[in-house]
């Protein structure tokens, strides 16, 4: 086999419109059948079934499975097959014909039309042991890892070890789909992608879509030739959806990419994280290499425990960043706190709040006035650039690195490239906005960003050079980190209790402030400094009555896939009815409070002494989840959410309110970490959920 070839081998239309969910096609390590739902009749088979039964394809069209791999692998396969689709199940045995006989591991899906048989050669069973063996001592070491980049090496560095691929590499994506190698692991060879950027024209959207559902991939053979599925001329024109297929054939420009970066075997595990496909685990070798089916779902537990791993880890380092943050505006909020006027605070802190969020200037809108401090920027510029980003009106907090054509016309010198929007009124007319200038930076990107040229008829070929190219970046500002964005929004909880203080043109304008510094502009519940103010009450209360507070910290479980796939606005809705059911589902004496994007605090007092809360507790989070878990409609579909909830008793726990509701969240991702849908009570009374009632996988 060559290296690159010439563009023009590869002639497809453009990747988002390829069929890679109805190839109609495989790769030849396995032999694939599709059944019909009712009477497990074949209605596709893989054009290789000479090679493996000795039996021409369409001989088999129509016939019962046991046809095709004997009475007793067949009452097997009826016995276990799966009830949902999306769902597997994994048996092993002696595939039976009258031509041959082998021993076979086989993979049965579901899908809408029928079932899917994915048929290999057994294995050695001793792989299979000594993979289990080492799994939990992997999986074990995983969990004394406690930063993003050290889970990322470790897995790398464990397939690598387990597969002996040359080259291992870990790819994270951006918040634009490009990818970065952080992690690179060889046998010998040279590193060659460390550090390289990769454009998100080489992975589609259609095929980060798959990836997410499917997350093993496997390429034997990047030589390989496809074999087509044979089909009854009645099925030709319905195609299986082999989604969730390995033996699925691969899109044509895929294999003339690897084939372009003289790669010639892979695998592939999709890292995962809140329900987005975060970044990948690649592997690739300088010639075709095989993959038991052991060893590859030895890699696909690997890489979802480094997702769950990779999730705590990155919500401990955003929060830590976050409190860092919050920690230097300290004396700004503080002198808030004491009575000093909006304005004249950031005045006497501009060199404060600037620093923190590595602006050049900040921008106060409020009651029809601006206030400029820091660089200086025209109120002109500033009306422009939130007329047209949208910003006005905006209830949410937003963010760019980029202006582009945004801000023009002006007389001003044009320095502005990135802003950070804070609203501080439900309107979007009060707010404050922090502006950032150009930070010039080169990326290197593993070959120029660029996919090939694209003809008068929209014909697509993948590039060949992956050589390093620096791209020097302009017009942009640093990005804003997660930790800047969660710190300026804990923030505005402060200028909108400030603001509500200050603006008292009416009475109804008054009311509606201080109602808006205290609840949730979104669904009307109670916000963090609500909580905060009725937890420190019933706190005292239950002191002196000598009974308990229970508090439930609930984050929704599968909510991050809605918003990304819908958009907001559907998130927005469901958010809005999960919300409205949480509240239907306590008490009028308890509080339902929204604290994040899909996280919620249920604050419950009850008349139990110390110690002897943990039912209530127990039953109280059965109804929280039997209410989140309920389907919403939106139009035609259907959204359907879960929860994970931590509990934390007060005083079993004699903590303060701040480090009471720190507590349940942590216990709350105690319950994430070990798959969602669950409770863990912390504390000296801890407790844990077996699981909050049915809810989809």
């Amino acid at each position: 086999m060559t290296g690159p070839v010439e563009s023009s081998a590869v002639d497809l239309t453009a990747c988002d419109r390829e069929p890679i969910h109805t190839p109609n096609a495989i790769q030849p390590f396995g032999l694939l059948v599709v059944l019909s739902e009712s009477r497990l009749e074949i209605t596709h088979v893989s054009g290789n079934s000479r090679d493996w039964l000795a039996v021409d394809p369409n001989s088999l069209l129509g016939n019962p499975v046991s046809e095709l791999v004997g009475p007793e692998l067949a009452a097997a396969i009826r016995a276990g097959l799966p009830q949902n689709e999306r769902q597997y199940r994994t048996l092993s045995g002696r595939v039976v014909t009258r031509q041959s006989s082998f021993e076979a591991s086989i993979t049965v899906h579901r899908f809408p039309a029928g079932f899917i048989l994915e048929i290999e050669r057994a294995e050695d069973p001793k792989l299979a042991g000594q993979l289990f063996e080492q799994q939990w001592s992997v999986l074990g070491g995983l969990e004394h890892v406690s930063s993003p980049e050290a889970l990322t090496k470790a897995a790398v560095e464990e397939i690598s070890r387990a597969t002996g691929y040359a080259r291992v590499m870990c790819y994270r994506f951006d918040e634009h789909w490009n990818g970065e190698v952080v992690q690179e692991v060889t046998n010998g060879v040279p590193k060659r992608y460390l550090g390289h950027h990769f454009p998100h024209s080489d992975i589609p959207a259609q095929a980060r879509e798959l990836y997410l559902r499917n997350r093993v991939r496997v390429i034997p053979d990047v030589g390989y030739e496809p074999v087509p599925l044979v089909s009854n001329p009645a099925r030709a024109d319905l195609p299986p959806n082999l989604s969730d297929s390995v033996l699925r054939a691969v899109s044509p420009v895929h294999i003339q990419y690897l084939k372009n970066m003289a790669v010639f075997g892979t695998l592939a595990m999709s890292l995962v994280v809140e329900g987005r496909l975060w970044g990948m685990i690649v592997c690739h070798h300088d010639q075709p290499k095989s993959v038991p089916q052991s060893l590859r779902r030895f890699c696909d537990s690997l890489a979802r425990m480094t997702g769950l791993h990779l999730e705590s880890a990155l919500r401990a380092q955003n929060q830590r960043e976050t409190e860092r943050l919050l920690g230097a505006l300290a004396d700004f909020s503080h002198a808030l706190q004491r009575g000093m006027e909006l304005k004249e605070s950031i005045a006497a802190h501009t060199d404060t709040l600037l620093h923190t969020f590595d602006s050049q200037a900040l921008v106060l809108s409020i009651a029809g006035e601006q206030y400029s401090f820091g660089k200086a920027v025209s109120t002109g510029k500033v009306d422009q650039l939130c007329e047209r980003a949208g910003l006005r009106g905006n209830h949410e907090i937003a963010a760019a690195d980029s202006t582009g054509e945004l801000v023009f016309d002006t007389t001003d010198p044009d320095w502005i490239a990135g802003y950070l929007f804070l609203p501080i009124s439900s309107g979007g007319d009060e707010y404050c906005i922090w502006l950032r200038e150009e930070r010039v930076s080169s990326i290197p990107w593993g070959g120029r960003p660029h996919k090939g040229e694209m003809s008068v008829h929209e014909r697509l070929t993948p590039r060949v050079s992956f050589e390093l190219w620096l791209e020097e970046v302009r017009g942009r500002s640093a990005p804003w980190s997660l930790a800047e964005r969660g710190a300026a929004e804990r923030l505005g909880e402060f200028l909108r209790l400030q603001l509500a203080g200050e603006v008292r043109q009416s009475r109804a304008r008054e009311q509606a402030l201080r109602r808006m510094a205290m609840h949730d502009d979104l669904t009307g519940l109670p916000n963090r400094s609500l909580l905060v103010d009725r937890l420190r009450q019933e706190m005292r209360k239950a002191r002196r009555a000598n009974t308990c507070v229970v508090l439930l910290f609930v984050d929704l479980d599968r909510f991050k896939p809605i918003n990304d796939i819908h958009g907001h606005r559907v998130g927005d809705a469901v958010l809005k009815r999960v919300a409205s059911r949480l509240a239907d589902a306590v008490r009028e004496s308890d509080t339902v409070a929204r604290v994040g994007g899909d996280e919620f605090i249920v604050l419950a007092p009850v008349s139990h002494r110390p110690g002897e809360a943990n039912e209530s507790a127990r039953v109280l989070a059965g109804k929280v989840a039997a209410a989140a878990v309920r389907p919403v409609k939106r139009g035609r579909a259907v959204h359907t959410v879960g929860c994970s909830i931590g509990i934390a008793v007060y005083p079993d726990l004699d903590l303060s309110a701040d480090e009471l509701m720190r507590t349940a969240d942590h216990a709350m991702y105690e319950a994430k970490r070990v798959g969602g849908n669950t409770f863990r009570i912390a504390g000296p009374h801890s407790d844990a959920g077996d699981g909050l009632g049915d809810s989809p996988s």
